[in-house]
């Protein structure tokens, strides 16, 4: 699992770097938990929007020995291989990205 340290740094710097200054390139971290309470989006005029992940309790390296854990909310619409004690997969956080919006700063 991702301590809140190593969570910051990931959001803080851009996402070609992250694997060159987190793990090998080419690893993908998974959030988990991406339902659209988790993220933040902050529409600036004239710029791209700011995104912001929150809720870093399940993160961890996709292939790493990060699972869900045995309870989980049934109302949620998780994808159908979330499940729990099952490995977590960043699949799964586009399935949950693409489901619903996010909440605006």
């Amino acid at each position: 699992m991702l301590k809140l340290p190593q969570a910051r740094e990931i959001c803080s710097i851009p996402n070609s770097q992250a694997g060159h200054r987190l793990g090998a390139p080419g690893t993908l971290y998974v959030h988990g938990d991406a339902r659209d309470v988790n993220v933040l989006v902050k529409l600036v005029e004239g710029s791209l929007p700011i995104v912001q992940f929150c809720d870093f309790d399940w993160a961890g390296l996709e292939g790493g020995n990060e699972v869900y854990p045995l309870l989980m909310s049934p109302s949620v619409g998780w994808a159908a291989s979330a499940r729990p004690g099952q490995p977590l997969k960043q699949e799964h956080d586009v399935h949950l990205l693409q489901r619903g919006g996010a909440l605006f700063m």
